[in-house]
């Protein structure tokens, strides 16, 4: 049985309330990083790139793990940016689904 039917079907306060808050987080956290809030998405990017260049330069000493030159740093970073900010418009729209579940949640309690 799904979560969503078992809540809709009145189950438990516990989980129409669960959904309020992992909802709010999600739209939270998505709308953030979907609109670049105070840099937030610019800043995650730059230090996971910054974080993981000593993994990245230890996997090019390997021959298998060797490639062509790649494009410049902020060419990677400006498209790591973009795909973040698309991922934080896929979580922003997870939260709103688990928002009106829990709406659906309530409404199926009360009658």
């Amino acid at each position: 049985m799904l979560a969503s039917h078992a809540l809709i079907h009145g189950h438990s306060w516990a989980a129409i309330i669960g959904c309020f808050v992992v909802g709010t987080v999600f739209v939270l956290i998505g709308l953030a990083l979907a609109t670049n809030f105070r840099g937030v998405t610019e800043w995650h990017v730059r230090t996971t790139f910054r974080k993981l260049r000593p993994a990245e330069q230890l996997l090019g000493r390997s021959r298998r793990w060797r490639r062509p030159p790649a494009h410049p740093v902020e060419h990677r970073i400006g498209k790591q940016i973009r795909m973040e900010r698309r991922m934080g418009m896929a979580f922003a729209g997870v939260g709103l689904l688990t928002i009106v579940i829990g709406v659906a949640g309530v409404v199926s309690r009360l009658d």
